[in-house]
């Protein structure tokens, strides 16, 4: 996993042929908890704002830190990945996302 700069935004994987880019944006009046979010992508994107994801999803609760919720975000992909099987192989849209976004 690879975390660039002070905003976490990690890129990882394949894991069952799927790249993982996943990020924290802080929420709040302050700005003081973070939502973690994630695209799913068929080849290694070279940030998280890279076209051509395939599904995109959002944790349903903040954390205290970046960390803690990359981590939610990473595992929230990873449930989206073993419903949605190998890369190459996976429907038009994702079943478990929280969002969608078509392949």
């Amino acid at each position: 996993m690879e975390c660039i700069d002070d905003m976490y935004v990690c890129v990882d994987g394949p894991e069952q042929g799927w790249f993982v880019a996943s990020y924290a944006c802080p929420v709040g009046e302050l700005g003081e908890r973070f939502v973690g979010y994630y695209k799913l992508y068929p080849r290694r994107p070279g940030c998280f704002c890279d076209a051509g994801e395939h599904a995109v999803g959002v944790t349903p609760h903040s954390f205290r830190t970046q960390q803690d919720a990359v981590a939610a975000a990473r595992r929230a992909a990873a449930g989206e990945i073993a419903g949605l099987g190998p890369a190459g192989r996976a429907p038009a849209q994702s079943a478990n996302a929280t969002f969608r976004v078509a392949a």
